[in-house]
């Protein structure tokens, strides 16, 4: 199991050196839980994205340990998109340590998703366009933005927003990208193939688009996820009903139950094979 952190990415909202402690504070906290499970329990490194330089210190010292697989990041912050120049050193750091960026946003809550304030408190609408849409915002930032292409060699993660989505807009992106490229001068030839080898997406189990995801793309890019133990988890229903689908073959199930994540995290193989 990768653990990721909730409400600790919210510690935004204080100043950077109070975030700074801690999400250091946080760090040193999942290390030590899964200090006690070697090989079960690994955990994504969350760091303080408006100071980059205090991201990078936070990657250097714990992207070596062994319970470290991968650093998780808000879809945007403080009004910045993934492609702000202000990110390419913690982009930077990350590849250095051969360490995935695992993009994931909140509901409700800091950073903010875009459109939060026009849904008053309805946690309903919240709740259920923000994932996808900041999804949406991220990748296209990451890819228009020209950040897949000045960082080939690191995989990114896009979790808890399904997969129906992304057939449709990787689609879209790409005909944006041969229509305007103009407004995307730092774009050169950014296709689906190379989007798609190191890029990966959690799935529902239960998606009705699940199957037209495998068949448009391929079961490649697709990964697992459980969020357990929020509220909205199937847990552990969803691994029955993923390796029961009868639209899936025995090795699209055994890519997306766990021989995909190995390929997005590189020190998970390592430790399980």
């Amino acid at each position: 199991m990768v653990c990721f952190p909730s409400v600790a990415t919210s510690v935004c909202r204080y100043s950077p050196d109070v975030e700074e402690a801690m999400l250091a504070a946080y760090n040193a906290w999942v290390v030590d839980l899964c200090s006690g499970a070697p090989g079960k329990l690994f955990a994504a490194l969350t760091v303080p994205l408006r100071d980059t330089a205090a991201a990078v210190r936070q990657i250097e010292q714990w992207a070596q340990h062994p319970a470290i697989v991968g650093i998780t990041i808000p879809t945007r912050i403080e009004g910045m998109n993934l492609d702000a120049e202000h990110f390419d050193p913690v982009w930077t750091a990350a590849a250095r340590f051969d360490l995935p960026i695992l993009v994931h946003s909140g509901t409700a809550r800091p950073p903010y998703p875009i459109g939060t304030e026009l849904q008053g408190d309805n946690f309903f609408l919240m709740h259920l366009m923000h994932h996808p849409t900041e999804q949406m915002l991220a990748l296209s930032a990451l890819i228009g933005g020209g950040v897949m292409e000045r960082h080939p060699q690191l995989r990114w993660g896009f979790f808890e927003a399904g997969c129906g989505w992304v057939p449709w807009y990787l689609e879209r992106i790409e005909s944006h990208l041969r229509s305007l490229p103009w407004l995307v001068p730092s774009v050169k030839s950014c296709s689906q193939e190379f989007v798609l080898a190191r890029s990966f997406f959690s799935c529902d189990p239960g998606e009705c688009s699940l199957a037209h995801f495998v068949r448009t793309l391929s079961a490649d890019s697709l990964l697992y996820a459980s969020d357990y133990p929020h509220w909205d988890s199937s847990f552990p229903h969803s691994v029955r009903l993923l390796s029961r689908s009868e639209t899936l073959s025995p090795a699209e199930k055994e890519g997306i139950l766990w021989r995909n994540a190995l390929r997005l995290y590189p020190k998970l193989a390592s430790a399980l094979l």
